[in-house]
């Protein structure tokens, strides 16, 4: 799709390539996969204040749901907690819906999974549950004192048991899983403040000791023991909550994080109390600095291996924060080593200069992510990469691509667009524009396939790509059970309205096996001789099928007015099928299961589903341990005594054992008499 003649190459630096340092000041993260960041001034310092741990790792009573969008808080006690949600369509906090007022009684922690709410309540020893926004209560699960709670992205909640002291598994029910695997710290001093899960799925915990401070410990899923962690890591691990201050008497957000905007029209500021009431402000204490406000990284020189070469274009992955700055420059050289030269000047006086001259240094714009390089041909490449913070939030350059050499579509337009020197650097650099937006599409085709992945999809987009796929997708259903549904599909399309389709089907859903029974199959067929139906053949009386007079019995045959009489025997049971399941199904899951057949059953059959039953049925007319009793059985004698007499019909064919069983009529049931009788 592109115009551009021949692929550009391109250099990487990065955590897996390398960025090829040649000076590395206040900077740290140069082999992390989360890129090279702002470094802590003094690594091994311990979390002295709340604020700052808010500012990643929010209090155990509040919660977000995406991003600034909808925060949730449980209100202390007395008197009773209550959940309160705010959001832009809720500028202040307010009690989100009727299923959670009224329920709580004294609320430790909340928290959120992208379909439920989960509030841990020392008042009524449980985990109380409730669907997204508070609309309805799902259920409670029974802790006697459960303190800080976190979602985990494998569907499960962790919870901080303070009767046990240990972090306990519950999955997305509340059913109790277990202890957690990694043991929390030996000799652990203070309570649990707070407990999260970041994206890596690591497990991290702060302490709030007696005098104050706060402790971090992190532990990934397979460690045996959680170990301490400091806020550098913390931060790399989070991103920035919006939380600005956080004292004893409430919170504030930072006024581009606000709920609603930090002015709404009804005064709800950016300050709340801890029971959901506007605050005018809150004093702020003055922070120790934790991060550096300045660090440059500066590279050897990238060698392109092409003499004079024309440098293009360079590219960041990046991620800056609000108040943080990432600035680019670059130096061409013909020469690996050129002459160190100049001093660098104003605020980056401290930093070394590079080895280029400071004036042949470009500056890329501030915190762009895609710039041109209009540097003289040369061979090698000097880049020169600056951040800036707040001391407590940092930007994060994960990647940097260097593209040479320079190639734009002017290559196939006229040579009169080139014709001098500035008119060629003038439309390179114009023409660079579309050709750079016609790279990007180009690489957001070559990506689709990727957005077809259900197995590396993120679990969000799993839903929206069972709609592209038409699958309705189940709540019911975890992300492994969609993924394995979606990797199916397209065998399960092509088996569609076949026995092995809806038996696939069946099987991925609902983890069973079932037997799937024909019925037109069923019906009596024989053969009489060597004649054939179109000879004469009579194989059913014609009374049987429906009721026809002088033939029929009452009371016994269908009345039926449609269709030719002769075609009953072959139209008996047609299209219809049974589904039998050994599994002993409620009513939700016979529900589910039947809409299941439904979709994938063809549309002039019948189906009708049979699960396991709640009794053993030995016969159609024997049910064990409702009305048989396990017992010698007494023995039948032949005798004209009683009428009605049968063989093979509740009836054992004995000799007597004596005379005490004379009398005994073959045709009595043997079950009234306490005896189990088969035939």
């Amino acid at each position: 799709m592109t115009c551009v003649p021949d692929s550009p190459k391109f250099r990487l630096l990065n955590h897996l390539v390398g960025w090829d340092p040649d000076g590395v000041e206040n900077l740290t993260g140069l082999g992390a996969a989360q890129g090279v960041q702002l470094a802590p001034l003094d690594p091994g310092a311990e979390i002295l204040d709340q604020a700052i741990l808010s500012r990643w790792l929010p209090p155990a009573r509040l919660t977000k749901a995406c991003g600034a969008c909808r925060w949730y808080l449980v209100t202390p006690c007395p008197p009773r907690s209550r959940l309160l949600v705010r959001d832009a369509c809720e500028p202040c906090w307010a009690e989100p819906a009727p299923g959670a007022r009224g329920v709580l009684g004294c609320a430790r922690a909340v928290a959120l999974a992208p379909d439920r709410i989960a509030v841990s309540d020392t008042d009524l020893g449980a985990v109380v549950f409730f669907t997204d926004q508070g609309r309805r209560q799902l259920g409670r699960a029974a802790f006697p004192m459960p303190g800080a709670i976190a979602y985990a992205a494998w569907r499960e909640w962790l919870l901080v048991d303070e009767a046990a002291g240990a972090l306990r598994r519950l999955d997305m029910a509340g059913v109790d899983l277990g202890l957690l695997s990694p043991a929390l710290p030996a000799g652990i001093a203070g309570r649990i403040d707070r407990l999260a899960v970041d994206a890596a799925c690591r497990i991290w915990i702060a302490v709030s000791r007696p005098d104050g401070r706060f402790a971090l410990w992190q532990a990934e899923w397979e460690d045996t023991q959680f170990k301490p962690a400091t806020l550098a890591e913390l931060s790399a691990a989070f991103d920035p909550t919006g939380l600005a201050r956080v004292t004893d008497q409430g919170f504030c957000f930072d006024a581009d994080a606000t709920p609603g905007g930090a002015d709404n029209a009804e005064g709800c500021g950016p300050c709340s109390s801890w029971f959901g009431r506007p605050l005018a402000d809150l004093p702020q204490a003055p922070l120790p600095p934790v991060l550096a406000d300045q660090g440059q990284l500066l590279t050897l020189a990238v060698d392109s291996g092409v003499p004079r070469c024309p440098w293009h274009r360079v590219r960041l992955d990046a991620g800056i924060p609000l108040g943080t700055t990432v600035a680019v420059a670059v130096a061409s050289s013909e020469q690996p080593d050129p002459v160190p030269q100049g001093l660098a000047q104003g605020a980056w006086s401290g930093f070394q200069p590079g080895v280029p001259h400071p004036a042949d240094w470009q500056e890329g714009p501030l915190n762009s992510l895609d710039f041109l390089i209009q540097q003289p041909p040369g061979r090698y490449l000097f880049l020169r990469l600056r951040l800036t913070g707040d001391s407590f939030k940092t930007p994060r350059v994960q990647r940097i691509r260097l593209d040479f050499p320079r190639r734009t579509s002017l290559d196939q337009l006229p040579y009169i667009f080139r014709e001098t020197p500035e008119a060629e650097d003038f439309s390179q650099r114009f023409l660079s524009l579309f050709d750079a937006f016609l790279e990007n599409v180009d690489d957001m085709i070559e990506r689709l396939p990727a957005l077809l992945d259900a197995g590396g999809v993120p679990e969000e987009v799993l839903p929206w790509l069972g709609r592209y796929l038409d699958i309705a997708m189940d709540p019911a259903w975890d992300a492994g059970r969609r993924r394995r549904i979606l990797l199916a599909a397209p065998k399960l399309y092509r088996m569609r309205g076949t026995m092995d389709g809806m038996r696939a089907a069946i099987a991925l859903v609902f983890d069973v096996d079932p037997v799937i029974e024909e019925l037109p199959f069923q019906r009596p067929w024989g053969a009489v001789g060597g004649f054939r139906l179109a000879a004469g053949a009579r194989l059913f009386g014609p009374s049987r099928w429906r009721f026809r007079l002088d033939r029929s019995r009452l009371g016994q045959v269908p009345i039926r007015s449609y269709g030719n009489p002769d075609r009953d025997p072959f139209n008996a049971l047609a299209y219809r099928f049974r589904v039998r399941v050994p599994l002993s199904l409620d009513d939700q899951t016979r529900q589910r299961m039947l809409a299941l057949i439904e979709a994938q059953k063809p549309a002039h059959t019948v189906a009708t589903l049979h699960d396991g039953a709640k009794a053993f049925i030995l016969a159609p007319q024997f049910n064990l341990g409702i009305d048989t009793v396990f017992g010698p059985s007494r023995p039948s004698v032949l005798s004209d005594n009683g009428p009605g007499l049968r063989l093979g019909r509740a009836s054992i064919l004995s000799a007597a054992p004596g005379k005490a069983a004379k009398g005994v009529r073959a045709g009595q049931n043997s079950t009234a008499a306490g005896a189990f009788v088969l035939g």
